[in-house]
């Protein structure tokens, strides 16, 4: 009696149909889940390659902990960098704690200090190599001393602390140079994954982290447990990461704004010492490749080399190495000749201070 009065509300068919939907439904479910899984197990898989030291990368005595930078440079040391097939190099950091500049005098008509990161710094290429130490050696008179402050890994706002912790050193005439990545406006806390990733693949000894907050510098504790490893499975999956990543930065503060405030600040105290503040944003070979920074700059005013560097694969892959997208010694040679004809043809540096015309 009761089957009777199902199927006259529910005809058979519809109740099939229904039933079929939900078979569909659940298997879609079922593949997505399966997916997900798959993907998430990659960025594990990736993590755990590098925590282990199995991408045949070693870096020795190059860093140490620092409670306000998260790390730094060690003074007074010769640390050794590898990576198999590509480079084999030895860093020489001097006794401030910046990677060594050849032939940099007690006395000197100025001063020039660069600001960056893994590129500015140099890696996978010897001291002689830097672009830094090409235009001081290369380019420049002897009565200029050029210092590359640079750190492997360092964000704006590290770049911002160690410039607040050596301004005392920046007299009349000097030039200040920030020499970023694009993707340096993201390596902060806010945006979670890049010092996170550090820590937990101990490529840096990190402390704590520093973040800006409305002209304040605060100090963060890097926590590596369980939550900090789910997001970052969950960011940096290498199929949904990209539209993870793009939802969680929906809720966290525009950090490009923050940039723009600790370049002002920068640009300030420069010129209140009566030097001049210089923005360089270095292209990034797959930006190259683009023609285009992967990050919004526009907003900022900077100085633009991208138009010096080649735009073909086959050309790009001469100023990096194999496998990783560091500047080779080629790519320096071009960013220190990019550097100098610009800062002279913008008249930042009378000719008068070139060894040779360009």
């Amino acid at each position: 009696m009761m089957m009777r009065f199902v199927t006259k509300i529910f005809p058979v068919k519809l109740i099939k149909q229904k039933s079929n939907i939900i078979l569909l439904l659940l298997s879609l479910l079922f593949c997505i889940a399966i997916f997900l899984l798959y993907d998430f197990y990659r960025s594990y898989s990736l993590i755990k390659l590098i925590r282990l030291g199995t991408i045949n990368s070693e870096i020795n005595n190059v860093h140490m902990q620092d409670n306000r930078l998260g790390w730094k440079l060690k003074p007074n040391s010769t640390g050794k960098h590898s990576l198999k097939g590509n480079f084999n190099v030895t860093y020489t950091i001097d006794q401030d704690g910046f990677r060594k500049i050849n032939g940099n005098t007690e006395h000197s008509d100025f001063s020039i200090y660069f600001f960056g990161d893994s590129f500015t710094f140099g890696v996978g290429v010897n001291n002689d190599d830097t672009f830094p130490n090409i235009i001081k050696e290369k380019y420049l008179e002897n009565r200029i001393n050029v210092y590359n402050t640079a750190v492997m890994g360092y964000g704006l706002v590290q770049m911002f602390e160690l410039f607040l912790e050596i301004e005392g050193r920046i007299k009349k005439g000097d030039l200040v140079i920030f020499a970023p990545i694009s993707h340096d406006i993201l390596r902060n806390v806010k945006d979670f994954v890049f010092p996170h990733f550090l820590i937990l693949t101990n490529i840096v000894p990190i402390g704590s982290f520093p973040s800006y907050d409305n002209g304040v510098i605060r100090y963060h504790k890097i926590e590596n447990n369980f939550y900090t490893k789910l997001k970052l499975l969950i960011l940096n999956a290498p199929f949904t990461g990209h539209l993870w990543y793009g939802i969680y930065r929906k809720f966290i503060p525009d950090t490009t704004e923050e940039a723009m405030d600790m370049i002002k600040i920068i640009k300030y105290k420069t010129e209140e010492k009566g030097g001049k503040f210089i923005l360089f944003f270095l292209p990034h070979p797959n930006e190259c490749l683009q023609g285009k920074y992967l990050i919004n700059v526009s907003h900022f005013d900077y100085l633009d080399i991208m138009h010096y560097f080649p735009s073909q694969k086959e050309a790009i892959d001469k100023i990096k190495f194999k496998d990783d997208d560091h500047w080779s010694v080629y790519g320096h040679e071009i960013a220190a000749r990019a550097i100098v004809e610009t800062l002279i043809g913008q008249k930042i540096i009378h000719e008068k201070y070139l060894k040779t015309k360009l």
